[in-house]
């Protein structure tokens, strides 16, 4: 009987036993499942952070890139308006090089024909004093004589020369006054 009583002793412990080791088991089992469930949950968190982290970067590269295409377009921009204003500071520089040498040339019109008409209105002054004098000579000799038709002939190309004179006389003052006109303009 004490035989059987510990057989029934050691089986009840070897229940106990299995029993504790069944719930040792499943006490692991469950805490590996836990685990696996913490390291899935940890492992989704990091997947989010990053696919958060990896939105933000792509946002902030796009952030950045419209950034640099604004400032390129900027820099174009500047560029061109820089090219425009050159090429119209060019253009007045030659516009205001052109204008100066009009003035100049108008001024250098405007001394010459001055220095003309002076040397014009003496030349005529000349030409006519030798028409008087001639005329003056003419009329001491006897009308239809060789002497009196070659001062004839010198009275006519002292007309034709009174003529020329005075027709330059008369254009350089014209070309003077509108010279003259053009510069004060």
């Amino acid at each position: 009987m004490n035989a059987l009583i510990l057989i029934g002793i050691i089986i009840c412990i070897c229940k106990l036993i299995s029993s504790a080791s069944s719930r040792s088991a499943e006490q692991r089992k469950t805490d590996t499942w836990k685990r696996i469930a913490q390291e899935q949950n940890r492992i989704r968190e990091e997947q989010n952070r990053a696919i958060l982290w990896q939105q933000e970067q792509e946002r902030r590269n796009r952030e950045e890139m419209q950034k640099r295409i604004a400032m390129e377009k900027a820099i174009a921009k500047a560029k061109k308006e820089r090219e425009q204003m050159r090429k119209e500071q060019e253009r007045q520089a030659k516009a205001i090089q052109k204008h100066e040498e009009e003035i100049v040339k108008l001024k250098q019109t405007v001394e010459q024909t001055s220095a003309d008409i002076a040397f014009l209105e003496e030349r005529s002054a000349e030409l006519y004093a030798q028409l008087d004098f001639v005329l003056l000579q003419q009329s001491a000799t006897t009308p239809g004589s060789k002497e009196f038709e070659r001062y004839q002939s010198k009275i006519v190309t002292l007309h034709n020369q009174i003529h020329s004179t005075e027709n330059r006389l008369s254009k350089a003052q014209f070309n003077r006054t509108q010279a003259q006109r053009k510069l004060s303009a």
